[in-house]
């Protein structure tokens, strides 16, 4: 009696290029040899289906994909799979369909990392498995590492991969492709995974040592091509130099409409020239200096712990974010985005204090800019007989109003007051409760 096992194949579609396809594979008796059974499909009334694990199924769906009849579906306008399978160019393959194989093709090699199934080779001139098939699916992450020197005629480019301390040899192996980005290869009976390199950019190294750049064409080379490399890898330079610098750093918040026509708080960092939002995945910068002797290039990190104070800050201070970008209040998407921008603005004049001494920069639209700092009112009182005389004024960060001078915007409860130097003083709301019976009743002399 035969035992058996689910299993991938890696195939070489005619069409498509490398692909998995999940089998059965049966064990020999002697355990010389493995044959496999036909391909599996997602169907209860297949009895080898039924049998297999959560996980196997998933692969199954995942594969099923990018099916001959799905690509037809997704990517064709031809009457039939035939003519579909005839008529398909390589253009399209590569712009279109590889890609959405790839893609696929990555989520079955992570679900393969945290697993136990096995993967194969599977060989068009034989039908049969043996031990030496079986690949081995590397955990550690292989990192690419550049060599770059330039010459007086002309410049050597190199790379190599390492894992850990190791190097992995792939000139003059069983080398190929199986994922472009992200990276995975397979050398010989291993399966790599190359982080923040494309694997299109390897796939010289296959059959030569380096790349020599004429240098009619280096600029070009450095100045997009290596500028690109020195931002995401490791790179060992001859004839210029890579600097590692510390840039100046600021933490801004831009007051704008949301995509939902929401008043938010853009959260950006900008280091040294480049800005950046809070959320995107940059976490390199580089400037690249052509001069007189050569080039140059100057390379800076973000600083991640900076950049969680502030996110911090706004948190601690009851703004919420759904995507640590946009910052907002919290229960205010029902009111009219005006009424949130009031609501917003007092939060700021509120928290000024905090925000500057944080030295989180608030960046208005210039066509529309409000008053952002503290508010503070100043007032006496003088009791006579049988009344009292009041005399108030608002301080705004050195500019001091009468208080007598924003009674019409109580009385016809308009909350924008147009201060001297343009800018838009929004009354706080609780004023117009607290300050109405005292316009609509009391009687003005002066200032008073």
């Amino acid at each position: 009696m035969r035992e058996t096992f689910f299993a991938l194949g890696l195939n070489d579609n005619r069409h498509w290029g490398l692909v998995f396809i999940p089998l059965i594979l049966n064990v020999n008796k002697k355990d010389v040899f493995y044959s496999p059974d036909r391909s599996l499909i997602s169907s209860n009334n297949d009895v080898r289906y039924s049998g297999l694990s959560y996980t196997e199924k998933e692969i199954i769906k995942i594969i099923e994909e990018y099916s001959d009849q799905n690509l037809f579906k997704y990517f064709s306008k031809q009457k039939n799979l035939k003519e579909f399978l005839t008529d398909v160019n390589k253009e399209k393959i590569d712009t279109f369909i590889r890609p959405f194989i790839e893609k696929r093709l990555t989520r079955i090699l992570e679900i393969l990392r945290k697993s136990n199934i096995k993967v194969f080779l599977r060989e068009k001139s034989r039908s049969n498995v043996f031990d030496d098939d079986f690949l081995k699916i590397d955990d550690l992450e292989t990192k690419a590492v550049i060599y770059l020197e330039r010459g007086d005629e002309d410049s050597t480019y190199r790379l190599k991969l390492k894992q850990e301390e190791k190097n992995i040899l792939i000139k003059d192996q069983y080398s190929e492709i199986i994922c472009n980005s992200p990276a995975a290869i397979r050398v010989n009976n291993h399966i790599h995974f190359i982080s923040e390199i494309e694997a299109k950019k390897i796939k010289p190294f296959f059959i030569k040592d380096e790349i020599i750049i004429p240098r009619k064409t280096e600029k070009h080379y450095f100045k997009i091509f290596l500028k690109n490399l020195v931002s995401k890898h490791e790179v060992n330079s001859i004839g210029f130099s890579i600097t590692l610098i510390t840039p100046e750093k600021k933490a801004l918040i831009y007051l704008e409409k949301g995509v939902r026509n929401n008043a938010v708080l853009v959260l950006q960092f900008q280091y040294d020239e480049k800005k950046i939002l809070a959320n995107a995945e940059q976490m390199v910068f580089v400037n690249f200096f052509e001069e007189e002797d050569g080039y140059r290039y100057e390379k800076y990190y973000r600083n991640p712990e900076y950049e969680a104070e502030f996110h911090d800050l706004l948190n601690n201070l009851g703004l919420i974010s759904f995507d640590q970008v946009n910052y907002e209040l919290k229960n205010v998407r029902d009111l009219s985005y005006r009424d949130q921008l009031y609501k917003l603005m007092e939060w700021i004049n509120s928290n000024s204090s905090e925000l500057f001494e944080s030295k989180l920069n608030l960046i208005q639209n210039e066509n529309e800019e409000f008053y952002s700092g503290n508010i503070e009112i100043g007032i006496s009182s003088n009791l006579k007989v049988d009344w009292f005389d009041i005399k108030a004024k608002i301080n705004l960060d050195g500019i001091s109003i009468s208080f007598l001078q924003i009674r019409k915007n109580i009385l016809e409860e308009n909350r924008e007051f147009l201060l001297p130097d343009g800018r838009i003083f929004i009354i706080p709301v609780e004023w117009f409760t607290r300050f109405k019976d005292l316009f609509s009743f009391g009687k003005i002399d002066k200032e008073n």
